[in-house]
């Protein structure tokens, strides 16, 4: 269920930046283009921050903090939290074999505090950790399921 309509509206607007960024960080990667693969910045901050206006659209109106697995994901509906770690499993245990629900955890507690930690990226207090391929996957998930559950009667 979809409890904060405005959250999911802007989750979807830094999703949509963080398409763009994460695409153009990409082709530089493959060319070896040093000015885009700082974009990796960028694209950490709006994913997760994606991430954690998804998680928040799905919550109570008005629940607060930034940590994606402890003030977030912890507060989902159980059935919703496990149908979400259900297919973030299945697809990274396509190309990682053995991934498991433990593994799901550790990722999702590793990252969440991107959003946090790679805003103030600039300030150098902390040497911030992005799983760019476990956060892509987490917040597609996460905007698939608040896709279908804004469209749900």
């Amino acid at each position: 269920m979809i409890y904060d309509t405005g959250a999911l509206s802007n989750a979807l607007m830094f999703d949509h930046a963080y398409k763009i960024l994460n695409e153009r960080l990409q082709q530089g990667a493959k060319v070896g283009n040093m000015k885009d693969a700082g974009l990796i910045v960028p694209v950490a901050v709006n994913c997760a921050f994606s991430c954690e206006l998804l998680l928040k659209s799905m919550l109570p109106i008005g629940t607060k903090g930034h940590k994606l697995y402890n003030d977030l994901f912890l507060k989902l509906d159980t059935t919703l939290a496990n149908n979400i770690k259900k297919i973030v499993v299945q697809i990274i245990e396509e190309t990682k074999k053995g991934y498991s629900d433990k593994d799901f955890e550790n990722d999702l507690i590793a990252n969440e505090a991107a959003f946090e930690q790679w805003r103030y990226f600039h300030e150098g207090k902390t040497s911030p950790s992005f799983d760019l391929a476990f956060m892509c996957v987490f917040q597609a998930c996460l905007k698939g399921i608040a896709g279908s559950e804004a469209k749900a009667p």
